[in-house]
């Protein structure tokens, strides 16, 4: 009976071994693997392509205490706290005031990120056997300038190519959407308008701590681009010990409403046919996800259509997919105009 049970024991050991990203075998470009990293809202992933072209997990770490802080802070104001003419301001009833100056603290946030960028980067290197480096990074969509810069100065000093490399800082829904299919993920971006060539709708569903945010978009071409956002706050979907959502009606009929004023006008048949994926984001337990999933009354033919899988990854998989293309087909050269020396460089 015990050596039963002990090679039962050895059994569940060597399966949680074999399910670590140790053994993942990621495409390498130019001699290293393009990392693509997610700040979210409490945890920071990592992840890369494997040698098929689809985003595998790498490294997922819990922030610490003064990154939760950080950003919550940063969703506290959002839409509140802005830049303007170089300066922060806050909304004080109807007026706009400047923002005391612990409002917008550079050296805070540099400091929040690189402690996080170290410690998610180390886990890289001890899980990856070829040399890695930062290729994009996602950052959550109320981030404001203040931290998009922190965040780029901080990606520099961790790793030095990130400056000298092509390489992405970008919004966490077009991030995200980039790999809602393989072959999206790896699709190089051209410049034909939305009216030529592919053009599917998605809508991202994203759950942060006890908020939802929905939003429809259009995958291109070009790349992906978004609108129509909805939030609905306080929207804690996993609730213990409860089989009934508070929320549920809120959801199922923003969700409607989306689909009704941003995908049904331009579809000339069923929306529902127009509409490729519907995808779920964030820190979501099994339970969540089918509740959310449920509230979506999506017609019975049209049900495989939402993706739930990986849905704490993939703003790290859309990035791993974003590094790929930055380096497999980097953008053209940026147009430097000199002024005062009356040159031109490219």
């Amino acid at each position: 009976m015990f050596k039963i049970l002990w090679l039962l024991l050895l059994c569940c050991v060597l399966a949680v071994v074999n399910a670590t990203p140790n053994e993942a075998d990621c495409a390498v470009v130019d001699g290293k693997v393009p990392l693509g990293i997610n700040f979210g809202m409490t945890h920071i992933t990592a992840a890369c392509l494997d040698t098929n072209n689809t985003p595998i997990a790498v490294a997922r770490l819990q922030g610490s205490e003064s990154y939760a802080d950080y950003v919550a802070d940063i969703l506290k104001h959002e839409g509140v706290r802005f830049l303007y003419q170089g300066e922060y301001h806050v909304k004080v009833g109807e007026q706009n005031v400047l923002a005391p100056p612990d409002e917008h603290d550079s050296a805070l946030a540099e400091s929040v990120f690189k402690e996080s960028l170290e410690q998610i980067t180390g886990i890289a290197s001890s899980t990856l056997a070829a040399n890695f480096s930062i290729g994009a990074i996602v950052l959550p969509h109320h981030y404001n300038e203040t931290t998009y810069m922190s965040l780029f100065n901080t990606a520099v000093q961790v790793d030095p190519a990130f400056d000298r490399q092509p390489s992405d800082i970008r919004y966490f829904y077009i991030m995200t959407a980039r790999c809602y299919t393989t072959e999206y993920c790896t699709l190089p971006r051209t410049n034909r308008p939305l009216d030529h060539g592919l053009r599917k709708y998605v809508i991202l569903v994203n759950h942060d701590l006890d908020r939802l945010d929905i939003m429809a978009g259009v995958v291109s071409d070009m790349g992906p681009s978004f609108y129509g956002k909805t939030t609905i706050l306080d929207a804690k979907v996993d609730v213990r010990n409860s089989t009934e959502w508070a929320h549920e009606a809120q959801f199922t009929q923003a969700l409607s409403d989306i689909i009704d004023k941003h995908i049904r006008p331009y579809s000339s048949v069923d929306p529902f046919d127009d509409l490729d994926a519907v995808v779920l984001t964030g820190e979501l337990s099994p339970a969540a996800i089918s509740r959310l999933s449920a509230a979506m009354n999506m017609p019975v033919e049209h049900q495989h259509k939402i993706q739930t899988a990986n849905a704490e990854y993939r703003g790290a998989f859309g990035a791993a997919c974003e590094a790929y293309l930055m380096i497999k087909y980097p953008p053209p050269p940026v147009c430097v105009l000199y002024m005062d020396f009356g040159k031109e460089e490219l």
